[in-house]
């Protein structure tokens, strides 16, 4: 099994990089939360269609429901079941795309019935 620890204050980055880490063929990207219904500013329909990528965002300008915790999952699991447990228990809405280069993914995200692990993509052995 492995562990992440997710905190609301704990930055996006960090959080990324480290399942990058365990999984070198993926990158994960997070989306900001949707804007409140309320909010009428001129690009709050925009938030939600964007990945948070700044140095300064946190998991918190993502999340839903702000929660702190630690997502146990499995490299055998799906894109769709990771996805779905990472929205489900922390309120955070995710895609993962395949590397297509040193620091570069592809256009298309990775098929929700992939496994994480498959293919060339293989759990760091210290997690296993």
């Amino acid at each position: 099994m492995i562990h992440i620890e997710i905190n609301p204050h704990r930055k996006v980055n960090a959080f990324t990089n480290e399942f990058n880490e365990l999984f070198p063929a993926l990158f994960l990207r997070i989306y900001y939360r949707p804007a409140e219904k309320s909010d009428h500013s001129k690009h709050a329909h925009l938030q939600k269609e964007h990945f948070a990528e700044k140095a300064h965002d946190l998991l918190s300008d993502c999340q839903i429901r702000p929660k702190s915790g630690t997502l146990d999952f499995y490299a055998e699991m799906t894109v769709h079941q990771f996805k779905d447990l990472l929205e489900n228990d922390f309120g955070i809405h995710a895609e993962i795309y395949q590397k297509s280069g040193k620091n570069e993914q592809s256009s298309l995200p990775v098929p929700s019935e992939n496994p994480l692990f498959e293919a060339n993509f293989e759990a760091h052995k210290n997690h296993n």
